[in-house]
């Protein structure tokens, strides 16, 4: 199963996972925001696909920073592929 197939929270599951219990669940939300944040949207860009406001963007991005412990935009992109989160091909 992938993080994508479940409804709720996604726990990492990727080929080259980490098994930290540190790295904590991403919300369904959270999946779709580091989804386009690894596709290069803006917070702009990333609030009109998902109709919320660019400071709900911010709040996503920097919850999920802390949940998979990393620093920058860089980060979040490498270790979402580690993880399984990011989808390496866009979803027709």
């Amino acid at each position: 199963m992938t993080p994508l197939e479940d409804d709720d929270s996604f726990e990492a599951n990727g080929s080259n996972q980490y098994t930290s219990p540190m790295i904590s669940k991403l919300s369904t939300r959270e999946v779709e925001v580091l989804n386009l944040i690894a596709w290069e949207q803006s917070n702009k860009q990333i609030a009109s696909t998902l109709y919320i406001s660019e400071h709900t963007v911010k709040s996503h991005r920097k919850n999920i920073m802390h949940k998979l412990e990393v620093l920058n935009a860089a980060g979040l992109v490498r270790r979402g592929i580690e993880l399984g989160y990011i989808a390496l091909q866009r979803a027709s």
